[in-house]
């Protein structure tokens, strides 16, 4: 939770930046930036979570596809 915490808080986090465990492989440790999956970056796959996570929570937002061609 640690990493979340420091992205959500922290003035040195970069938007669009991945933040995550600095400790061993990445699985333990405390937070710094580090590199996304190339899965976290597949379109499809980010579409997807977004309709999931708004199915979800019964919030619902423009993408930001959308809210860019406007």
């Amino acid at each position: 939770a640690l990493p979340t915490m420091y992205a959500a808080v922290s003035g040195d986090v970069v938007g669009g930046g991945y933040n995550g465990p600095g400790g061993f492989k990445e699985m333990w440790g405390y937070p710094k930036e580090v590199d996304s999956t190339q899965t976290s970056r597949a379109p499809e796959i980010q579409r997807k979570f977004w309709e999931v996570s708004q199915t979800l929570t019964g919030a619902h937002f423009e993408s930001l596809e959308v809210a860019a061609a406007s």
